[in-house]
């Protein structure tokens, strides 16, 4: 998260280092020091424990891809109130207190899953042999960092290696996740579209938006983080849900293929059952001075999640219209204008693996939820019966995935990544790279 020396040319991050530290705690006690920051200026992190993340909904977004947290890139540190020498009490007046630092307990909130250190440290390189022939590049699949930065090394072939500056002087890397969504969100971005882009013309300018690029590359690089985790202000909540969702983006580092499957399944058995329904007559609805079913249907069709709940919410006689139709509204909005929180198609690899890594965990997350257990999915009693994907369309609890995305760290970024792979494709067409 800062100037990186090494970095995802999609995602705009760099990988994790694998020690069990994490990154937050550490550059605490660095600033408690205050004599050796160097180490964070590589701007790499360690290893998380777990996924405190998830409890935390997410902020509002300015953003100009439409993301749902805060994206302010120019605010200033002096904003923030927390830890300064000289501070405001609630009457208004100065007061001098010693610099604190964060507690345990907050500390113990700014941890990472394993599962998202090995999604960043799960690569592709774009390598181009080294010759300058566009026909030259090649992608090299399931390529892990090295101890020495810059240095990779093929999963399986340590004796193979790589080096890799920047977005790519020797050669590009991307994230395995973030090429599985490229090849979907622009599927014409192929390799020797990279290799023009990044080696030969090297004048794309992708906005990694909403990266904070000043946090390692700093006077100080713990200062903002000194700020968003001691304000005296804000209880242990408030705190991780500035970290998380706030200032702090550490969602842009969650991996962007954990879908809330789960989490949307147990929603709904707690919730209202929304069973999508075959579209009725408007000439059967009752006449209370609405639009016909149809349009209000093409309406909703139309809206993000939010704006849906909210049109549903304007009046009892709408919410009961358009209640029954709610999942196969979603469905629909999923397919179309939200595609990103769906799984990416089937990619090409080089020895045939790997190939339907996203639609696997997708279906297997699918057919978990789903198996009935007891009494069954929203109380049908089909016993220990396995799901099956074909009834998927039709059962699944699409308006509560979606509300469910809409809090997911992992989808956020998610989302993010397809609006950088969308603009990619763009720009190419644009400079002539791409026809």
């Amino acid at each position: 998260m800062g100037c990186f020396s090494v970095y995802c040319v999609l995602t705009g991050t760099t990988h994790f280092r694998d020690d069990g530290t994490e990154f937050v705690q550490e550059l605490m006690e660095e600033r408690r020091g205050s004599s050796v920051y160097e180490n964070w200026r590589s701007a790499n992190w360690k290893r998380p424990r777990s996924e405190e993340y998830n409890k935390y909904p997410l902020a509002t977004s300015a953003s100009g891809c439409n993301s749902e947290v805060t994206n302010d890139m120019d605010l200033e540190l002096g904003s923030y109130s927390g830890v300064e020498p000289m501070d405001i009490d609630d009457d208004g007046n100065e007061e001098k207190h010693e610099e604190r630092f964060p507690t345990n307990d907050v500390l113990d909130g700014l941890v990472f899953s394993q599962a998202d250190v090995d999604a960043s440290q799960d690569y592709i390189v774009i390598d181009n042999n080294p010759s300058s022939n566009d026909e030259s590049a090649r992608l090299i699949f399931d390529v892990v960092p090295t101890d020495s930065d810059g240095f990779y090394t093929v999963r399986g072939d340590p004796d193979t290696e790589y080096i890799v500056y920047g977005s790519g002087e020797e050669g590009s890397l991307i994230t395995f996740t973030a090429y599985c969504i490229l090849k979907t969100a622009a599927p014409s971005f192929d390799t020797q579209t990279f290799h023009r882009s990044y080696r030969v013309t090297k004048i794309i300018p992708i906005t990694a938006d909403p990266i904070r690029v000043n946090v390692c590359g700093g006077e100080d690089p713990a200062l903002l983080w000194m700020k968003i985790l001691c304000n005296k202000r804000k209880g242990r909540e408030d705190i991780l849900y500035e970290a998380w969702r706030g200032q702090g983006r550490l969602w842009t580092f969650v991996r962007p293929d954990v879908f809330p499957i789960a989490e949307a399944v147990v929603a709904s058995k707690k919730g209202l059952s929304v069973k999508s329904l075959a579209p009725q007559d408007s000439t059967t609805m009752p006449n209370r001075g609405l639009l016909p079913l149809e349009t209000l249907l093409e309406i909703a069709g139309y809206l993000p999640i939010k704006g849906l709940l909210c049109f549903m919410s304007l009046n009892r006689a709408i919410r009961a219209i358009l209640l029954p139709h709610a999942d196969n509204i979603s469905y629909k909005v999923l397919h179309t204008m939200e595609r990103y929180f769906l799984p990416s198609n089937s990619i090409e690899t080089p020895d045939g693996t790997r190939q339907r890594e996203d639609l696997n965990k997708w279906e297997q997350g699918w057919v978990h939820a789903l198996t009935t257990t007891d009494r069954g999915y929203k109380g049908k009693g089909r016993g220990q019966e396995a799901f099956k994907m074909d009834r998927l369309r039709h059962e699944a609890p699409w308006l509560m995935y979606r509300i469910e995305c809409s809090r997911s760290c992992s989808m956020t970024n998610r989302r993010r990544i397809w609006g950088i792979a969308e603009q990619m494709e763009s720009l190419a067409k644009e400079q002539g790279i791409l026809v």
